[in-house]
């Protein structure tokens, strides 16, 4: 397979994935948890830097609400982001349209 033609599905995948958690959390009014947030976070700069898999792995993380790692553990910027915050972060990855 030719990676190059891959990676913008692959993007556009990812992005999907973000997005439909982000969307939950708007229609339910609500913020991400501290471990919720650490994922997407971490799913953002895979998605930022081009590691997708990563990206899908963090993604999944936080649908399953996995614990944080023990070395981020402690107070972070996962601890005050918003939905808000999560859902301009995305729009400023993703490819105009």
């Amino acid at each position: 397979m030719d990676r190059d033609r891959e990676a913008p599905d692959t993007l556009r995948r990812l992005a999907f994935r973000i997005a439909l958690l982000l969307q939950a959390w708007e229609r339910h009014r609500r913020d991400p948890n501290r471990r919720e947030a650490f994922h997407v976070m971490e799913a953002l700069s895979a998605l930022r830097s081009g590691r997708y898999e990563d990206g899908e792995a963090a993604v999944q993380r936080a649908e399953l609400v996995r614990p944080i790692p023990q070395e981020a553990a402690g107070r972070g910027p996962h601890d005050e982001v918003r939905t808000a915050d999560l859902r301009a972060a995305l729009e400023v990855l993703l490819p105009p349209r």
